[in-house]
């Protein structure tokens, strides 16, 4: 009685209701419902119903009811139980998120069609030139040539990839798999240095074209497994292709780069990392000069004296904005169902995973600000 009476007063505090309008809504007395809420007496099973359908939560909820894990949640536990406990907490926060957008999709839009992979999933043992030419393939499929990638998160989301950015501790660069009424779900660290965040986004990009066949993938900085490794090459070669390394070079009348200036100077155009660049040079030959005079200073250091300017953010900030953190279609649907009357403003926050104070500041900016520009 007492488990049920705090579940009902948490789900009527989450629809923003009073016990006074509950009361006119059901036809019932304030004091019945906060007799209710109290756990002193247990209402009808009709006047449960009507609560439930009040409240906009399943009748399942009042009992403490968990819906059944999908596969895609047994996987990525089962992989948190194999070692990687110190991101328990972030994973089971994405997983609520996860069933929060479901929840959302099915009352805000119930024609939602995930987008699926055009390509047929590769094999463990695929040749990583396989992923170089994937790579170029897909870039071409998408009209870059070889002009850089936009701002990655945006690209993936275009794509219908829904991407999170979690607390995934320190051995975990990210995360994907591919739910049954979402399609893609792909996690990157918030923790991590966000010039890496492009990086892990092309990464989980190619999970989500040519690995949606397995039920969850962990990435670990520096794996060497089969699919890792073509992962990882598949995003070097997305991100920087070599006919743009060659072009970059042409334009500027160079033949290879003498200088750790220039290094960052691509990486700006490129918007990648100073150490995604540089490794894409070293794979090309097309550095001139010890490599210690590139690996040995602060790209940090060196962005800011050529003139460029990072946000917090990059800076070491957080938490990250809210349109950063969370997918676009979660951010969406919990605005329409603010619109719409469908949603409470605190079961919005819950919905989003913030504070009521910071919805109400990001629905007074409009658009929170965001991280788009990269910085070595």
């Amino acid at each position: 009685m007492n488990e049920l009476g705090s579940r009902l007063k948490r789900a009527r505090e989450r629809a923003g209701l009073t016990q006074r309008e509950v009361a006119d809504a059901l036809g019932i007395t304030p004091a019945a419902v906060s007799q209710y809420e109290a756990g002193k007496r247990a209402p009808r099973a009709e006047v449960l119903e009507r609560m439930a359908r009040l409240y906009g939560v399943p009748l399942g909820f009042l009992f403490g009811d968990q819906p059944r894990p999908g596969d895609w949640e047994e996987a990525l536990l089962e992989l948190m139980r194999a070692g990687h406990s110190e991101a328990w907490a972030g994973i089971r926060s994405l997983i609520e998120r996860v069933r929060g957008m479901v929840w959302l999709a099915e009352r805000v839009e119930p024609g939602y069609r995930p987008v699926r992979s055009e390509f047929r999933p590769l094999a463990d043992d695929t040749p990583l030139r396989e992923a170089i030419r994937m790579a170029d393939r897909v870039r071409d499929g998408l009209g870059f040539d070889t002009a850089p990638v936009p701002d990655a998160k945006d690209l993936l989301e275009d794509q219908g990839v829904h991407v999170f950015a979690v607390d995934l501790g320190k051995k975990l660069s990210g995360l994907f798999f591919d739910h049954p009424d979402l399609g893609p779900v792909v996690a990157f660290n918030a923790n991590q240095a966000l010039t890496r965040a492009p990086t892990t986004l092309a990464h989980e990009f190619a999970h989500t074209r040519f690995h949606y066949d397995r039920p969850a993938i962990l990435c670990r900085t520096g794996d060497r497994a089969p699919i890792e490794r073509f992962a990882d090459t598949f995003a070097a070669h997305f991100l920087l292709p070599t006919e743009g390394i060659d072009r970059w070079l042409e334009e500027r009348g160079l033949d290879r780069i003498e200088t750790p200036e220039d290094v960052v100077r691509l990486a700006q155009t490129y918007r990648v990392s100073y150490e995604l660049a540089l490794n894409r040079l070293k794979d090309q030959r097309k550095l001139k000069g010890s490599r210690d005079r590139f690996e040995s200073v602060k790209p940090l250091v060196l962005a800011l004296r050529l003139g460029y300017r990072p946000s917090p953010w990059h800076l070491g900030e957080r938490p990250l904005p809210l349109t950063e953190r969370l997918p676009r279609k979660l951010i969406e649907w919990t605005l329409t169902g603010l619109e719409t009357g469908k949603l409470s403003f605190a079961w919005a926050a819950e919905l989003l995973g913030v504070s009521d104070l910071e919805l109400e500041d990001f629905l007074e900016k409009g658009v929170s600000e965001t991280t788009n520009a990269v910085f070595p």
